[in-house]
């Protein structure tokens, strides 16, 4: 409460500060200008009209003067409003015609009609854990994109730096989104190479009332209702908007949800004929159990190609099962989801059938379920979780108008973003299994769950906190020179300066569920049995149940030798694997544009000069929560500078040719290796040139841009990250260290650096790569008539990734050469570590080494499920007169091209892996989508109000089916993508 009512007075302080200089500059302005003459009512109406025009702002676009898909003007190119026209950088604006004819409501809905751009719907994203692919689109799907084959683009809200990136944005209080592809320092020096793609909301206007009611039904239950209203209270002084969006969206995997509410209010308030203050603030909440998106690991067909093993308590089965030993409790939910006991999860209490490597394929995921077989995949859910989240914002900003040529804007942002999110386990941990074991250890009675189907999962992490709060503060100058007055060779010029404070902070909290039996703790599994068995696909999905408590427990007393019985509670815990983790952000940054307009405009050149300093501070406590008020160490600081230039020719009033180099940075301040040494930040670089048409009377309008972009010193993967983080040092450490304790062995020195462990959050950073991304976009928009308009683009990538975490690959070489030198690679055989008794060859191949052949694997590989080229295009026509009068009537197209999905390996004479074969990749066919929409639109009311009926359909030409995603080394498919059947929504709406 203290920290928010310092806010609080803080954005009080700064708004009433801003009131104070505009009310100063306005006087001053107004005292220092000659007397006026007395007021006729002829000179009152010269007034209105010259408001009008003198509180048209530069930080501000009006989006009213969007011609159908054909964007006019942007702030995208210098922070100032330019036609688009004069703007060198690849900038795709989508209007509010085309978020309303797609029916779009979120990023994912736009991403793949826009070049280069890939969504949820054309690209499945994710990250190797230990080996196994994690679903990002379940876990946030608003991040779940991709641009130019490079990473995601970063989020911006009124192109501030914002945390509320997992919400996205809803087009409820939308009239623009804005696409920029590659580094753009003027907007960001600090992000993504990928890109940006920013939403700003509707501002309220002084131009008129307007109302607007919808609401949408749609396929598997979707519901969802909005409104937005705007009100002149004052006309041509005060304006309110008010906008609310309840969205239950709808899946076809049951059961799952999403509840989204959002609230939005904005005011804009002219005190002065050169003063304009807005103010706006947003309230959204969001809880969801979101589905899979990727099939469950396969455990069932090769069990069955082995022979269908079993395993009776007492005898050794004739199958050799996979060593369990993890030690902990079972959780047992039937069927209906009714918790019916738990057991001992290690051998010999109960034996599992584990997927094997018996391909020989040298870099391999197991494989994933890829029919409905066992388990109808389209209609369950397999992702037990639950999410919470909810994200408030506060903006205000002043504009003056201080000289006839001179303009200032001070404006201030404060987000606040707290997330909880629940799970039983990790999601790539999934696995359909059969149960295998013929009896039940505690009694001997015949296992009734013998032969049916279940999915396990291990409790590690099952919920994690996410606190955040971020205050960004920009005060921006733009003056406008005209020396064409003079002579019409010196042109007229921009200038723009601007300057932002930025502080951010977050906290992560993590738990895992564990049981308390006796006063200790024991790690919990969670079995849910679905209902079928080898011959019936399974009922029923696993849902998440929270905790529980009085669980009946049958344990083996290995003093008695007897089975006793006792009960439990399970509750989250922070144990030495889960970290409280706190992080403050400062940055200062400084930029100044220019932009110069030679030749009777017909030369456009912009230069953009940008200094970002970025300090970081990290604290980190295991097992406990970081006490209040525990201070930062010194903050780690690190700066840099970012330019743009850019040039556009107009060579003739429908040709012109364009020019733009650009970088940015992404701090990695606090980010070490695993010697403790700083890692470098990554940089991107980007090149972009090409052509423009603009024919038809402007109707018509054609670009095409060849970029480049090198990515320098990005994020080496997850791979890498787990490696460096997690996997070498709790093997250095811990693994080794208890070997050497075992041998005898007083000498063994861990490699790490000084003060540095496993899971240090400094080290997640800690290894880079290097990424390359070339290619073409061909875009193009076309008016036909007031009726008819058309968007559409053809583009072209090729990415690839080099450099991948070399010095970590160097530094495992080094302590492998120490363990050798030691005696502790191949021997002796150690207890302690999860009582698996085996070498530390033995260990680190079974922790380490998988997801070190994965990173390894990324090396000169392109980008993973790359298509070389994508295009799409939609159109809508609107009848007018006739009989079809009213009626709208329009489609979409969407085209992927085959993409990579694996490649080949290279082996060198003894048979190790030395790279893979790129020459030659895995691909996975081209896939096409089919979007169409209808409507209806009529007068009601006495012709007061607008009402409007529309049918989308998405996704026509799909009936539902497996995408595979990832082939292994010898090419066989081995993860698979949902991909549902075609969807459709209905519409209605109320204007007036």
């Amino acid at each position: 409460m203290q920290t928010h009512c310092k806010k609080s007075h803080l954005v009080r302080r700064l708004i009433s500060s801003l009131l104070l200089v505009s009310g100063l500059l306005t006087l001053r302005a107004q005292q220092t200008a000659a007397a006026p003459a007395p007021a006729k009512a002829d000179d009152k109406a010269d007034d209105k009209a010259d408001d009008k025009m003198i509180v048209l702002s530069p930080f501000v676009v009006d989006a009213s003067k969007d011609q159908g898909y054909r964007a006019t003007s942007t702030l995208a190119g210098s922070r100032i409003n330019t036609p688009l026209k004069d703007v060198a950088a690849p900038i795709t604006v989508l209007t509010k015609e085309f978020l309303d004819d797609l029916g779009a409501v979120g990023i994912n809905d736009v991403m793949s009609y826009l070049a280069n751009g890939e969504g949820t719907g054309s690209y499945t994203d994710t990250v190797q854990s230990l080996g196994a692919p994690v679903d990002n689109i379940a876990s946030n799907s608003a991040g779940a994109n991709r641009v130019r084959g490079l990473a995601s683009v970063d989020i911006t809200r009124d192109y501030f730096y914002t945390i509320g990136d997992q919400f996205g944005f809803d087009t409820y209080n939308l009239d623009q989104v804005t696409l920029s592809r590659g580094p753009n320092s003027i907007l960001a020096g600090l992000g993504s190479a990928a890109g940006i793609l920013n939403y700003s909301p509707q501002v309220a206007a002084l131009s008129g009332n307007k109302n607007e009611v919808a609401l949408r039904f749609g396929s598997w239950g979707d519901k969802r209702a909005t409104f937005t209203g705007n009100f002149v209270a004052i006309p041509n002084k005060l304006a309110f908007r008010v906008a609310a969006a309840w969205t239950d969206k709808g899946y076809k995997q049951k059961p799952s949800f999403s509840h989204d509410k959002r609230f939005y209010g904005a005011l804009t308030y002219q005190p002065w004929t050169k003063t304009t203050i807005r103010m706006s603030f947003e309230d959204a909440k969001i809880k969801r159990t979101v589905p899979n998106t990727l099939t469950p690991l396969d455990g069932v067909t090769q069990w069955v190609d082995f022979g269908k093993p079993t395993a009776t308590y007492g005898q050794t089965p004739s199958y050799s099962f996979p060593n369990g030993n993890w030690g902990g409790v079972t959780l047992i939910y039937n069927k209906d989801g009714v918790l019916e006991g738990s057991r001992q999860t290690n051998q010999p209490f109960g034996y599992t059938f584990t997927q094997q490597n018996v391909s020989g394929a040298k870099i391999w995921n197991a494989y994933r379920l890829n029919s409905n077989k066992y388990l109808n995949l389209q209609s369950l859910n397999t992702n037990a979780q639950l999410a919470d989240m909810t994200y408030k914002t506060f903006s205000a900003s002043v504009d003056q108008n201080i000289l006839p040529n001179l303009y200032a804007s001070l404006a201030y942002i404060h987000e606040a973003f707290d997330s909880s999110t629940f799970s039983v386990g990790r999601a790539d941990y999934t696995d359909m299994r059969i149960d295998v074991n013929t009896i039940i250890p505690a009694t001997g009675a015949a296992n009734p769950h013998f032969g049916e189907l279940y999915m396990e999962q291990r409790g590690l992490d099952n919920k994690r906190d996410r606190n955040s709060t971020n205050s960004v503060a920009r005060a921006t100058l733009n003056y406008d020179l005209d020396l064409t007055k003079h002579n019409k060779w010196f042109g007229k010029w921009r200038v723009t300066a601007f300057a932002e404070d930025r502080k951010t902070e977050t906290e992560y909290n993590g738990y895992t569920i564990r049981a308390v039996i006796n006063g200790a703790l024991s790690e919990v599994y969670n079995r849910y049995y679905l209902g079928g068995t080898l011959t019936t696909p399974a009922t029923v999905g696993p849902v998440f149940r929270g905790l529980v408590s009085g669980v009946a427990y049958t344990y083996f007393d290995s003093t008695s030798g007897t089975f006793k019985q006792t009960t439990y509670n399970t509750a989250f815990t922070q144990s030495t694997d889960n970290e409280d983790h706190k992080q403050l952000v400062k940055l200062k940054t400084s930029a100044v544009v220019l932009q110069g307009y030679l030749w009777d405009d017909r030369i456009v050149g912009m230069v953009g000069l940008r200094d970002d300093t970025n300090k970081v501070g990290d604290i980190s406590q295991r097992a406990g929560q970081i006490a209040p008020g525990t201070p930062y160490p010194a903050l780690t600081e690190l700066s840099a500078k970012t330019k743009t230039y850019s040039l556009v020719y107009h060579a003739l009033n429908w040709l012109s040719f364009h020019y733009n180099k650009s970088g940015n940075f992404i701090p990695n301040a606090g980010s070490i290796d695993l010697l403790g040494n700083p890692t470098a930040s990554p940089t991107g670089q980007s090149k972009d040139y090409g052509i423009s048409f603009n024919l038809l009377d402007d109707k018509l309008n054609i670009k095409l841009n060849h970029f480049e972009i090198q990515a320098k010193d990005g994020p080496a993967g997850s791979g890498a990250a787990f490696v460096s983080q997690w996997a070498m040092p709790w093997f250095d450490t811990v693994v080794m260290k208890d070997l050497a304790a075992v041998a005898g062995n007083t000498t063994y020195k861990p490699g790490l650096g000084a003060g540095i462990g496993y899971g240090d959050a400094r080290l997640q950073n800690g290894y880079t790569a290097n990424n390359v991304s070339k290619g073409l976009e061909l875009e193009a928009t076309y008016n036909v008539s007031k009726n008819w308009r058309i968007m559409g683009n053809i583009s072209k990538q090729e990415a690839s990734q080099s450099g991948v975490a070399l010095p970590l690959t160097d530094f495992i070489k080094t302590r492998i050469a120490y363990y050798k030198a030691q005696g502790l690679w191949n021997g002796p055989v150690g207890g302690a570590i999860w009582n698996a008794a085996q070498t530390g060859e033995a260990t680190f191949n079974q922790w380490v080494l998988p997801s070190q052949l994965d990173y390894q694997s990324n090396d000169g590989k392109p980008s993973q499920q790359i298509a070389k080229w994508h295009a799409s295009g939609l159109t809508t026509y609107e009848f007018t007169e006739g009989k079809l009068k009213g009626w709208d009537v329009g489609g979409g197209l969407r085209y992927t091209d085959k993409a990579i999905i694996g490649n080949p390996v290279t082996l060198n004479s003894s048979g190790a892996v030395t790279g893979l074969d790129v020459a030659n990749p895995y691909y996975v066919g081209s896939r096409i989508g089919v979007d169409a929409w209808v409507g209806y639109k009529m007068k009601i009311m006495h012709d007061k109000y607008w009402l409007s009926f529309n049918l989308y359909g998405y996704d026509l030409q799909e009936s539902g089916h497996f995408h595979p995603i990832l082939a292994n080394s010898d090419g066989a498919h081995s993860v698979y993508r949902i991909v549902n059947p075609r969807s459709f929504y209905f519409t209605t709406k109320l204007s007036f």
